[in-house]
């Protein structure tokens, strides 16, 4: 017999207990909830991501992601809050991944879009769709000069809000008319 041949009659002849199985868990993961289609207020709590500059010069435009509960948009960017929390109990808390959140309503009320990003070196967002021309107010977070332009492209009128951490400001004539928003000034 060749060795190739007595190693495989080896192999062969020896058994290999048969590991006995293990059933699955009994409670499938629970899933993200899946964001809404329409990136608008009224769809509750929106999220994007801060562009950067390069991207902005690139004509790219944000993608919004919106949830029905506050604290499902936040954990969507990487932000614990507990299930009750709203943009209120976030605004003043110095969250260190967040730039600001903006609210179609005056005084930081209504439905909210809060910007993920971790810089104010003039990164920005590009709005389209129902948020587009939807920002009253704005809570500062990481940035202490934010800009807001009437156009999509960072052009146009503008209204410059000013703050500390959690600092909400109304963006005055531009109410309702904001198409684009650059970050500036690291609060200290």
């Amino acid at each position: 017999m060749r060795p190739s041949h007595v190693a495989l009659a080896l192999v062969s002849a020896v058994a290999v207990p048969a590991l006995p199985t293990v059933a699955a868990a009994a409670e499938p993961p629970v899933p993200s909830p899946a964001p809404s289609p329409a990136p608008s207020p009224g769809a509750g709590h929106c999220v994007t991501t801060l562009l950067t500059p390069r991207q902005m010069a690139r004509g790219a435009t944000s993608e919004l992601r919106c949830y029905p509960r506050f604290d499902q948009a936040m954990a969507s960017v990487g932000v614990r809050v507990p299930r009750s929390a709203t943009p209120a109990d976030v605004a003043g808390g110095g969250a260190s991944t967040l730039v600001a959140i903006h609210y179609d309503g005056t005084n930081g009320s209504g439905d909210s879009l809060s910007i993920s990003g971790t810089d104010c070196n003039g990164g920005g967002i590009s709005l389209s769709g129902g948020w587009n021309n939807a920002i009253s107010s704005t809570a500062h977070q990481l940035c202490g000069q934010i800009k807001h332009f009437a156009n999509t492209d960072y052009s146009g009128a503008t209204s410059l809000t000013e703050g500390g951490w959690g600092a909400v400001r109304n963006v005055g004539s531009l109410s309702n008319d904001v198409g684009s928003i650059r970050y500036y000034e690291p609060v200290n």
